[in-house]
């Protein structure tokens, strides 16, 4: 087992899966410290992953805890407008699709609300 590091804490990306579900699995490791500009960067990677994937619907696991003053990350930070363009990236590739957004990690309580509206701001432009 490899051991996670601050260089790649997401884990790895050969990791695609096993048996039946070999290729079903995508890990974008990312550096830290992250910033906007190289989370959307590979988030852009990611979503042409998913439109060659052709899936038939989308579920965004929606975690703020990657917001820069988030008390619990250790992942670098996501700024508020960040998180606008992150849903933005997402609905430009992916707006054709029935999508359910979960959200979950975010620890700043003053600003989980404002990350989670910034983002579904930009999801619905």
């Amino acid at each position: 087992m490899r051991e996670l590091t601050k260089k790649h804490p997401t884990r790895y990306d050969d990791e695609r899966g096993l048996g039946a579900a070999m290729g079903t699995n995508l890990n974008v490791p990312l550096p830290y410290p992250i910033t906007d500009a190289i989370y959307e960067r590979e988030l852009a990677k990611a979503l042409d992953a998913l439109v060659a994937f052709d899936p038939k619907y989308l579920v965004v696991s929606l975690g703020v805890d990657i917001y820069s003053d988030d008390p619990l990350s250790s992942f670098g930070g996501i700024s508020i407008a960040g998180f606008e363009r992150i849903g933005q990236l997402i609905a430009g590739k992916l707006e054709h699709l029935p999508t359910v957004v979960v959200q979950e990690g975010g620890y700043n309580e003053e600003m989980t609300g404002a990350c989670v509206s910034s983002f579904f701001k930009g999801l619905t432009r």
